[in-house]
């Protein structure tokens, strides 16, 4: 009988319960704890996959850049070799009378 009279005291009732309190309260955080880093785990996931599409994406921009630069460097290149090669035009493209006829239109 004194035993369950020491179990009835105030102090003992508030040991056990912060005991079982705790206990119950530990689990249950751990399991929090482990739902939300599976939760961060699948959202940093799905970040990293995306962040590597961009990474894949600004990759095939910049290749095809490099090769439209090149394409436009060539065609750049041959456009000046004509013009180097076409010989200088000395002559008028108007006479006088033609310009003065040109520059009186309003």
């Amino acid at each position: 009988m004194a035993g369950l009279l020491a179990l009835l005291n105030p102090t003992a009732l508030l040991a056990i319960a912060a005991a079982f309190g705790i206990g119950y309260t530990s689990g249950h955080w751990e399991g929090g704890a482990s739902a939300r880093n599976q939760c961060v785990t699948r959202r940093l996931e799905a970040e990293n996959q995306a962040l590597a599409n961009r990474f894949d994406t600004l990759t095939a921009a910049a290749e095809a850049h490099t090769k439209r630069l090149a394409a436009d460097t060539r065609a750049d290149n041959e456009n000046r070799s004509r013009v180097d090669a076409t010989s200088a035009n000395t002559a008028a493209c108007l006479s006088r009378a033609a310009a003065g006829r040109v520059r009186n239109v309003h």
